[in-house]
């Protein structure tokens, strides 16, 4: 179930397909893993291609 945070008795879920939710799951699985992995990862630079393939190739950090 998805709440929709104005409307408590909208679930926004309700209106998707089986597929179109295993789809969103196994993209959050994915992005989880992904981002997990990153996690670990010793240099910045493999950390952050870990992220970009996540959040897109814009995807930038401060550099200090």
């Amino acid at each position: 179930m998805i709440l929709d945070p104005v409307n408590k008795d909208n679930n926004v879920a309700s209106r998707l397909t089986d597929d179109e939710r295993k789809e969103i799951v196994g993209g959050a699985e994915m992005a989880w893993s992904t981002i997990e992995a990153a996690s670990w990862k010793g240099g910045k630079g493999d950390t952050l291609d870990l992220w970009k393939k996540v959040m897109g190739r814009s995807f930038t950090i401060d550099q200090e």
